[in-house]
């Protein structure tokens, strides 16, 4: 059906549309605007316009935990006793 056929809406519905219209002021997000985002699960990613979602998030923070801990030796440098020589 075309469009200049439709019934004319109620002057209150219209009102109130061009008043919610006319208030919409959303940009889109950067790193200096709060905005709108688009979501992303890329783990990859050096977007700035993108936000991760949690399955991005655990997706990284489950590659992590298989890593050494920040305290081990091998990140440190400090040797434990664990692995010394007795001795001769």
């Amino acid at each position: 059906m075309n469009q200049k056929h439709w019934p004319q809406p109620p002057k209150a519905v219209k009102a109130a549309y061009d008043l919610a219209d006319g208030k919409y002021t959303a940009q889109n997000a950067t790193t200096t605007q709060k905005g709108i985002v688009q979501l992303s699960s890329a783990t990859n990613s050096t977007s700035e316009t993108l936000a991760a979602t949690p399955k991005a998030v655990k997706a990284v923070m489950d590659e992590t935990n298989k890593k050494a801990p920040l305290n081990s030796p091998a990140l440190t440098g400090t040797p434990n006793n664990t692995n010394s020589a007795t001795g001769d």
